[in-house]
Formats: structure tokens, C-alpha cells, sequence
């Protein structure tokens, strides 16, 4: 009874072997399909597994069963893991700070050449190294034009929808911080006295009057004159001096009646200046125009201006007095920020977030299969990276395989913080 239980057991595993061989050797290859788990088990029966050990120039922290990947130039692939922390005889041992270890290297792994090293590296636990990782400069730039193609496709409609309630907001706290302005100034109008009584003798007298006196009046003197002459001569030839006389001197006698000076220099500018003035609008404009253009092309005046604003830019008292006024009015003030948290919590800015979601919500998934990847399809590299690294721990330290002919030393000193592309490893899925 007992031999023929052995002769079964034998006979099994021989029909066994058999099916991994044949299935090994039989089934067919297709680079577009996924390699059937029997020749993969052939494989790890057939193949021996190579240990390799390593010795790195410094202790580092190692685990045993972190990982080992091949940099073929175009793929990283899996070879290997950490078998043993050497110098460490407790089998429990599996996280430590080591100098030595010991790896097993897969079947596929290629053979170790005198031009190859293997670097140790570890991903960072920093936000910054998230955000690397999920937004490369190619990634940033990608995203950045499907926001631009779906603004300008929708600029029309969403400008139209946003303008009239941004109007009404700004209007209310332009009303706001004008208010609030005048009273933050009136508080303060010892230090504006101050600043402004040294700036009058520092600044003004010193430098602002003679540059007027040098560059200003014979500017405006050149360009004004001839319109000057021109309305003074039609303005005096509507003014009656015979009026203005007589009632000057009425004014200054005992009799009852006031004001007569008065009223008739009124009634002169209603009547006679005002027109005068208002048919010259083009020519006086027109003057205007070119004194500014002058004025802003005199090297003198750029100077000036260049003076001020240096002045005011160190001005510490300036600088201080502003970001007092600025804080109290804009940044720290709870009027304007009732008003646009009333705005944003308005029924029309409620629709137009329904309308803008109706007509960015397209660009919104292309985003975020931009950033994630397809459910349909597979998660991007860079997402892989992530889940692999923050959600499943993997790739938190591990040993890369690489051609390096720069590298000097034995061949089984590892290389310490050497820099990879593709690293982490994004390990790619098959399509479903």
C-alpha cells in the first residue's frame, strides 16, 4: 500500500513537470499580451537565482526586501530585492543601518559587467517632492493650455456673465475704501505734516522749484503763449472795464447795497469767459498734449522724478505711514471684506458658479486625467509614483542596477545619491 502511495506521488509530480514544461514551451508569445503565470513559474523553477553581496562607502538605513531595478536607458524594470543585512545574525533583524548586504538577483536580471554599478537612492518624504513628482515642467505647461484653449473658447460668454456682478462689487468697495481712506488719513495728520513739512524743505525748495523755474514755466511759456494772447485778447474784448469800475467803487461807499463787484464778475465769466474758453477746447487740449509730451521726454524732469521716488522708496517714515493706511483700509478692513464675502455668497454668484462649472466642467476632467490618469485605461506614471511611494510604502529605498563607466572603485561598492529621470518607478499596467 505504501508503494503504490509513492508511486502516485511520484507519477504526480512527474505529470506535473510535465504541464509546467509543455506549457512553457508551447504557449505562444505575443508582445502585446500578458506572460501566462506557467511560464513564469517554469522560469523561477528552471533558473537558479544569483546572490550578489554589496558594500556601501557609508552606513545607510537598508530593509530587507527593498527593491532592485535595472536602468536599461529606455525602462527600469524589477531584478532583485534584499535578502540579508550582513552583520546582523538575528533573522528578525530587517531594518537596520548597514554598511553590507546581501541581494538576489531575478532570472531577468542582466549580467553584472565591470562597466555597471549599483546606486543606492531614497525618495524624499517631503510636500515638495509630491509636487515635483506629480507636476513636471511638461505636466505644468499641459495644463496650462487646456485652461487657456478653455478661457478663450468661453471668454465671451463667461466675461459677460462675471462683468456685471464685478462691476456692482467693486463699485461698492471703491465707496468702501474711499470712506475708510479719508478717515485713516484724517488720523494721522501729525505724521502726514511731518512727512510733508520735510519734504517741502528737503525735497521741494531744495530741488522741485528750481527745475520748475529752469525747465516748467519756459516749457509752458513756449507752447502757451500764442493761445494765451489769442483768449486774453477776446477775453478783454468782452470784459466792460466801465462796469466793473463803478460798481467797485459803489461797493466801497456807505450806501446800503453789496456785492455788485461780485455779480458782475460772475455774470462776465457765465456769459463771456465760459464761451470764450469752451471754443478754444481744441487748441488749449492740444497744448496740453504737447507740454506733457516735453515734460516727459526733459531729461531734467525724468531726473527729478527718478529723485523723488528713490527718496521715497527709503523713506522709512513714508514706508511705515502707507503700510499703516494700506493694512487699515484693504488688508485689515472687515467692511470690504463683508462685501465681497455678501457677493460671494449671493444667489447671482451662486448661478454663475453653476454656469462657469457647466462650461469648464469638460476641461476639468481632461485635468484631472491629465493629473490621475483614466479609469478606463490606466493611472499616469506620475500619480504611480505617488500611490507607490505615500500609499503602498514602496520604493521608499531602493538599488538601481546602471551602466556607469565614470564610476570608479570595486565593483561591489554601491554608489550613494546618484539622480535617475524615471525614478521613483512607475511600473506600467497592461491596457484593460
Amino acid at each position: 500500500m505504501l508503494e503504490l502511495s509513492l508511486v502516485r506521488t511520484i507519477t504526480g509530480a512527474i505529470i506535473w513537470v510535465g504541464l509546467l514544461l509543455a506549457g512553457f514551451w508551447l504557449l505562444p508569445k505575443s508582445p502585446d499580451r500578458v506572460e501566462h503565470p506557467l511560464p513564469q513559474i517554469g522560469k523561477y523553477l528552471l533558473n537558479s537565482r544569483l546572490t550578489l553581496q554589496l558594500r556601501f562607502p557609508e552606513e545607510c538605513v537598508v530593509m530587507v526586501g527593498d527593491p532592485v531595478y535595472y536602468d536599461g536607458g529606455t525602462q527600469i524594470v524589477p531584478i532583485g530585492r534584499v535578502i540579508r543585512l550582513k552583520d546582523y545574525d538575528d533573522p528578525e533583524t530587517y531594518l537596520a543601518w548597514t554598511d553590507h548586504i546581501e541581494i538576489e538577483l531575478f532570472s531577468n536580471a542582466p549580467k553584472v559587467s565591470s562597466e555597471m554599478r549599483f546606486h543606492y537612492l531614497e525618495t524624499p518624504s517631503s510636500l515638495e517632492w509630491v509636487l515635483s513628482t506629480m507636476l513636471p515642467e511638461s505636466k505644468r505647461v499641459e495644463i496650462g493650455n487646456l485652461i487657456v484653449d478653455s478661457l478663450q473658447a468661453h471668454r465671451e460668454e463667461l466675461w459677460g456673465d462675471l462683468q456685471p456682478l464685478l462691476a456692482s462689487v467693486l463699485n461698492e468697495s471703491q465707496t468702501v475704501i474711499m470712506e475708510d481712506f479719508q478717515i485713516a488719513f484724517a488720523k494721522r495728520q501729525t505724521q502726514v505734516g511731518a512727512i510733508s513739512q520735510k519734504y517741502r524743505e528737503e525735497f521741494v525748495e531744495t530741488e522741485v522749484v528750481p527745475v520748475f523755474e529752469r525747465v516748467v514755466i519756459p516749457i509752458v511759456q513756449q507752447e502757451a503763449g500764442d493761445l494765451v494772447q489769442v483768449i486774453g485778447a477776446e477775453l478783454w474784448s468782452q470784459a466792460s472795464v466801465w462796469g466793473l469800475t463803478w460798481r467797485y467803487i459803489y461797493d466801497r461807499s456807505p450806501l446800503p447795497q453789496r456785492d455788485l463787484t461780485r455779480k458782475e464778475f460772475e455774470r462776465f465769466v457765465n456769459e463771456k469767459a465760459i464761451p470764450i474758453f469752451e471754443s478754444h477746447s481744441d487748441d488749449i487740449l492740444d497744448v496740453q498734449e504737447k507740454i506733457f509730451r516735453r515734460l516727459s521726454t526733459n531729461p531734467e524732469m525724468s531726473a527729478l522724478f527718478n529723485s523723488l521716488f528713490s527718496r521715497m522708496a527709503r523713506d522709512e517714515d513714508l514706508r511705515q505711514l502707507v503700510a499703516e493706511i494700506l493694512r487699515e483700509v484693504i488688508i485689515d478692513n472687515p467692511r470690504l471684506r463683508d462685501v465681497w464675502i455678501s457677493a460671494w455668497n449671493s444667489n447671482e454668484m451662486h448661478e454663475l458658479m453653476a454656469k462657469v462649472n457647466d462650461r469648464l466642467g469638460p476641461t476639468v476632467t481632461k485635468i484631472g486625467e491629465s493629473l490621475f490618469g483614466n479609469p478606463r485605461t490606466a493611472i499616469t506614471p506620475e500619480f504611480s509614483r505617488v500611490l507607490r511611494n505615500r500609499v503602498m510604502f514602496k520604493d521608499l529605498r531602493f538599488l538601481v542596477l546602471a551602466t556607469d563607466p565614470t564610476a570608479v572603485g570595486p565593483q561591489e561598492v554601491v554608489v550613494l545619491g546618484k539622480e535617475f529621470q524615471n525614478l521613483p518607478i512607475h511600473l506600467p499596467s497592461h491596457p484593460r
